[in-house]
């Protein structure tokens, strides 16, 4: 990355060349351009989606981004953009496949940022995007990583938004920025907070808690909306006999926004856990999980989180197929938790529903170090396909 020299040559510059100007706002005055902006919430709650609607309208003003998706396939988030309306050409995608890695990449991103004019780099999440530190107990290393993007964002004027869970347990009555990791918190001009609505668990929410110029935007609020996309794998027309000689119809949640000028009095109600524990499963919730778990399983096992596998073997390592002489490109595979995230499910509901219907969980050895979880219906279930595999490919 290049480093800022005065016109004397060294390092640093005089205070009287520094251009004293606010850094300019954003999509809806709510982010910084060339700044680091962090996005937080409880795990489950639809952050990814939030990520893709913002991405989704940049891009449509013809300002290309990058999207660093490390939480599933680039195939499901290029659907979710599609739903979000997003200009698919004015967005880079990098995944699991094939991942950018801070600090590992920074100086990649920086030269495509020169090249491209990207306006927008989006991290979801910035824990997985951190190769080999720990958000959590690297706190200082993370901190020079993010110390970095912020000199990166400034030079270039490239926003960089990070997108993190939101710490678990936070004082009760503490400051709102106290549910943002220290470590992003430290860097971060703008912080905000999203979760479920205290006010109507069906709809999402999000609140500005950290602005350091001091003035912090009011809240909003979004709700959930199926948008019906081609998944492009056919002749270009819509595979409506089944015969898979068409492309395939996909109903693809986003989120819209419904209130920009959202008041939320208690703004760590959106990502305290005991919020989201007190609500209990509604029996149509439980129906909808089970439901959601035979119709996806009816065909076969998937793994619980998106994975890269190789198409003949399956076998992983860090690089490629483990299988000797085999050097296939690795298939990006969605996980069950991507999927359920999708439909707006919670894990934890689908965890329950796992339970009751008496779902089997295996694991598929020689992927990673320890092999790859996946779940499968059991043998007999109603829901199974014939010839169903019980293993996963």
């Amino acid at each position: 990355m290049q480093t800022i020299k005065s016109v004397d040559g060294f390092r640093g510059r005089w205070a009287s060349d520094v251009d004293p100007t606010p850094p300019e706002k954003f999509w809806y005055q709510r982010l910084y351009r060339g700044e680091v902006n962090v996005l937080v919430g409880p795990s489950g709650s639809a952050k990814s989606l939030c990520a893709a609607r913002i991405v989704a309208d940049m891009s449509r003003r013809g300002e290309p981004c990058v999207y660093v998706d490390m939480e599933q396939s680039a195939g499901l988030a290029r659907l979710r953009l599609d739903a979000a309306g997003a200009d698919l050409s004015k967005v880079r995608i990098f995944d699991v496949t094939d991942p950018l890695y801070l600090p590992d990449n920074l100086d990649e991103l920086a030269t495509m940022i020169a090249s491209e004019g990207f306006k927008l780099a989006v991290f979801d999440t910035a824990t997985k995007t951190l190769k080999g530190i720990n958000i959590y107990k690297s706190g200082d290393k993370a901190a020079e990583c993010f110390v970095a993007c912020s000199g990166l964002a400034q030079t270039t004027g490239c926003a960089m938004l990070f997108v993190e869970h939101s710490l678990k347990h936070v004082p009760k009555g503490a400051d709102a920025t106290f549910a943002i990791p220290d470590a992003i918190a430290r860097t971060a001009r703008m912080g905000i907070l999203f979760g479920y609505d205290p006010e109507d668990k069906d709809r999402r929410a999000a609140a500005w808690v950290k602005d350091s110029n001091d003035d912090t935007a009011p809240g909003m609020a979004f709700e959930f909306d199926a948008v019906d996309v081609l998944e492009l794998t056919g002749d270009g027309n819509e595979d409506d006999d089944g015969d898979g000689t068409g492309d395939v119809k996909h109903g693809i949640a986003c989120l819209n926004i419904v209130d920009k000028d959202y008041e939320i009095s208690d703004k760590l109600s959106l990502v305290r856990v005991s919020h989201r524990k007190g609500e209990g499963d509604s029996a149509q919730s439980k129906a909808e999980a089970a439901k959601f778990l035979t119709d996806t399983l009816a065909n076969g096992p998937i793994p619980v989180n998106a994975a890269a596998l190789c198409p003949d073997h399956g076998h992983q390592r860090e690089h490629g197929c483990a299988e000797q002489g085999c050097t296939k490109p690795l298939t990006a595979v969605s996980g069950l938790t991507d999927l359920a995230d999708e439909q707006g499910l919670k894990w934890r509901t689908i965890r329950r529903a796992q339970t009751a219907i008496g779902i089997e969980i295996g694991k598929k050895r020689g992927v990673g170090k320890g092999g790859m979880a996946f779940w499968r219906l059991p043998a007999g279930h109603p829901a199974l396909v014939a010839n169903a595999p019980t293993e996963l490919n």
